[in-house]
């Protein structure tokens, strides 16, 4: 076998480095600049500014996605500054402020245009006191907000709905389900509350971080929804359980489990739930 030179190995090495940089390089580029002219055709539209991002994620016009046709076809959004001038309300996300990127904000604020405070997050999550008077407006799951916007809701059907209870509830072969990623920043013991349950003869399968038990067959990262569909619904009850209880604050935890997988969700604090139109 021929050997190969140490000069020669050296060369090979930066050359198949540099190739290798070179592609990434380039398959970056194209894709941002794919995405901004897929993005930024704006024109004649209501511009709105996204000063963060939303769990560091960029915001922007797919979030439009689901609205209806005139609002998805009249507004857009994007975090390219040099349409700030033009923007009719600017963003911020709660969990991505800090005081460093409000003191950094490279124009000078626009008196005539709202600052949006967004929060998706019970206030244990995002300290905004030292932001008083720094927003105009609130857009959150709160509905006294400026701009509502909750997790999911209730309307009313003009229709007549034919359920067959008995059959979803015949279906059902397992009792109760908890799946908990974490008890951090949690306000109201609700795991001392779960494992009281359980104590005293309650049938629960508990799932998550905070027990170190993931299901074999369905892993949180990377669960298809098919696999939380099999995983979840034969369960007749879930623990839906939120990480504080705060006004209005009901997220997926329980407008999911209860549409979708038709489970009983199992929850604290009634009166946040008929605030909100449920019976409970």
């Amino acid at each position: 076998m021929k050997k190969i030179s140490i000069r020669t190995a050296f060369h090979w090495t930066c050359f198949i480095g540099l190739s290798v940089f070179v592609a990434i390089t380039f398959y970056t580029v194209q894709r941002d600049y794919l995405e901004m002219a897929r993005m930024e055709n704006i024109s004649g539209k209501i511009i709105i500014f996204a000063a963060t991002g939303f769990f560091d994620v960029p915001i922007t016009s797919s979030a439009l996605r689901k609205c209806s046709g005139s609002l998805k076809d009249s507004c857009a959004i994007t975090s390219h500054w040099e349409h700030y001038p033009k923007a009719r309300a600017v963003v911020f996300h709660s969990r991505d402020i800090d005081q460093n990127s409000l003191l950094t904000f490279p124009f000078v604020r626009r008196s005539e245009i709202p600052y949006v405070m967004m929060a998706s997050e019970s206030p244990y999550y995002a300290q905004m006191a030292e932001y008083k008077n720094y927003f105009n407006w609130t857009m959150t799951y709160r509905k006294d907000s400026d701009v509502f916007g909750p997790y999911g809701g209730l309307v009313k059907n003009n229709q007549t709905a034919t359920v067959n209870y008995t059959s979803i509830w015949e279906s059902k072969t397992k009792d109760v389900l908890w799946l908990v990623s974490n008890n951090i920043h949690v306000n109201n013991r609700r795991k001392e509350v779960v494992d009281k349950l359980k104590q005293l003869g309650m049938n629960i399968d508990l799932y998550g971080q905070v027990y170190n038990n993931e299901p074999a067959d369905c892993p949180r990262y990377g669960a298809m929804e098919e696999c939380e569909e099999k995983l979840q619904k034969p369960y007749k009850f879930t623990i839906a359980f939120e990480n504080s209880n705060c006004k209005d604050y009901v997220t997926e935890k329980f407008w999911n489990k209860a549409g979708r997988y038709q489970m009983v969700p199992i929850v604290m604090e009634r009166k946040i739930y008929r605030d909100l139109g449920v019976r409970v």
